[in-house]
């Protein structure tokens, strides 16, 4: 054999060799990139399963506060149906002293309708000759934190002077109090 035949038959082995050699490595990177995309793509299933039961937990959660919002209000009608059923009149002030809701039975007892006394001061309805008394009291009742219990008397819309028990309490909330609640109750 001579040398340029046995150099074309090693060069025809060296080639096969290296050709097989490449088959490997690209049916191997092949399969690597094969995984890739298959793991890529359970990635991304599971994060879109993942945001579907987020989205589902949001959406009970969502439905629960709706739920909870209606029976707040439905709790809120039943006890200002309550209230307005009482034979006291009651009364809830923001910090500024102001009607926020009233019952139908304090505005009969002060002359003046229900929707009326909003935004009023019930302060504004007692009989200058106790008023600074009185005032005095329930400022220090208020920034002391407690229950304020006191007999006035109160100017009604049409001028009549009537005698009322006065209870204020509080709004549960760390002293001192901006809001408070309240009743008044017609003396005999």
């Amino acid at each position: 054999m001579t040398l340029s035949l046995l150099l074309a038959k090693f060069w025809g082995w060296l080639l096969a060799a290296i050709g097989a050699a490449f088959s490997v490595w690209a049916a191997h990177q092949r399969e690597k990139f094969r995984k890739a995309v298959a793991e890529w793509r359970q990635r991304r299933r599971d994060r879109a399963a993942a945001w579907t039961a987020l989205l589902a937990d949001f959406g009970k959660v969502r439905d629960a506060v709706s739920g909870i919002q209606g029976q707040l209000g439905l709790l809120q009608a039943m006890v200002r149906a309550q209230s307005d059923l009482a034979t006291e009149g009651s009364f809830e002030c923001d910090p500024h002293g102001r009607n926020e809701m009233v019952n139908r039975t304090y505005g009969r007892l002060l002359g003046v309708g229900q929707g009326d006394l909003l935004g009023l001061r019930w302060k504004d309805f007692i009989h200058p000759d106790d008023a600074v008394a009185f005032l005095e009291a329930n400022a220090k009742a208020l920034a002391e934190h407690r229950l304020f219990h006191k007999r006035v008397r109160m100017v009604r819309s049409d001028g009549d002077v009537i005698t009322v028990d006065v209870t204020i309490i509080p709004h549960p909330e760390n002293p001192p109090a901006t809001r408070w609640f309240g009743k008044i109750t017609l003396v005999a």
